[in-house]
């Protein structure tokens, strides 16, 4: 059998584009956030979405590090070296998400998401701040300035994650908070240098 290159060159040729088409398909699956049909992005597109994603995991993180917080101010009956531990856990980890979130440039229609995002990064370095301050003297007024800080911080995360670009889809982030009550404020257990200021 003797095939004219003609007509090889021309099964090549299809076989190549209806490879191409089913390679596309897949891609288009594999980067489409909803369901429905795949579509493929265009590159501007598929960074936004990208960025958002990223956006809705640094809120996630934001909570958890909130509740970590939370944890050490309430946890009264913890000893030195675990407050210590906690503070060194919890600067690490608000420092390491402000960087995370400088060093990821926005795309141009989400800068307005990135500057909440880098607001929420400051109070809760804030807070960090604020909550270690209180862990090296745990006097009242230190307390009630750690509630304050953290109450801001949550204030911020809270707008941030009203986003409009962060609740097109079910946001990650259904973090609720535990305040703290009569049963979990510091008693006078803890070290008696300055709970009557």
């Amino acid at each position: 059998m003797h095939i004219k290159r003609h007509t090889l060159r021309r099964v090549l040729l299809a076989l190549l584009i209806a490879g191409a088409m089913v390679g596309l398909y897949f891609l288009g699956r594999a980067v489409t956030p909803a369901t429905g049909d795949p579509v493929l992005y265009a590159p501007a597109v598929h960074r936004t979405e990208t960025y958002r994603r990223q956006a809705q995991g640094w809120l996630e993180q934001f909570g958890v590090l909130d509740a970590d917080l939370l944890l050490a101010l309430t946890d009264s009956q913890a000893d030195l070296y675990t407050q210590s531990q906690r503070a060194q856990a919890n600067e690490e980890q608000a420092l390491g998400l402000a960087q995370q979130i400088s060093l990821v440039y926005p795309p141009p229609a989400l800068v307005g998401l990135h500057q909440t995002l880098t607001a929420t990064a400051n109070a809760y370095g804030a807070a960090t701040q604020t909550v270690n301050q209180w862990i090296g003297a745990p006097t009242a007024t230190q307390y009630l300035a750690a509630l304050e800080a953290l109450r801001l911080a949550r204030a911020a995360h809270a707008e941030t994650a009203a986003n409009p670009w962060l609740v097109v889809t079910p946001s990650p982030t259904g973090v609720t908070y535990a305040e703290p009550t009569s049963e979990n404020e510091p008693t006078s257990e803890r070290p008696a240098d300055g709970w009557g200021e």
